[in-house]
């Protein structure tokens, strides 16, 4: 199960949780249970917000800098949600590139599991 998926499994009804050391502070999680009298249905609602913020001056934002730091704070976002992945990945890789098509597949099982498995723990 994939980090991501921890963090929506981890969140409760009507909590705000952020969670897991390298989604910490850039993600947060609501959740809602909301009940409707009139059609007498519950509606379970999730929603996730990312950010990440930078710190630039008016000088540095004209500049290269300020355009390495925008580009940084994006490149944070992306690493918190795909980084875990980047290992698996390479020695997937590595595994097709050497020929070992059996291992390969059960790599590639093993990282499809790891993304989109959201059992709840």
């Amino acid at each position: 199960m994939s980090n991501f998926s921890k963090l929506l499994m981890q969140n409760r009804t009507n909590q705000r949780a952020v969670a897991l050391e390298t989604l910490r502070d850039c993600m947060e999680i609501k959740t809602e249970w909301e009940p409707n009298r009139i059609t007498n249905v519950n509606v379970y609602t999730v929603g996730v917000t990312i950010q990440a913020r930078a710190y630039i001056s008016d000088a540095d934002l004209k500049r290269e800098v300020g355009q390495h730091a925008i580009r940084d704070t994006k490149r944070h976002i992306v690493e918190a949600v795909f980084g875990e992945f980047r290992l698996p990945i390479s020695t997937l890789h590595q595994a097709i590139s050497m020929g070992d098509l059996d291992k390969a597949r059960r790599l590639l099982k093993e990282l499809e599991l790891q993304m989109f498995s959201v059992e709840d723990i």
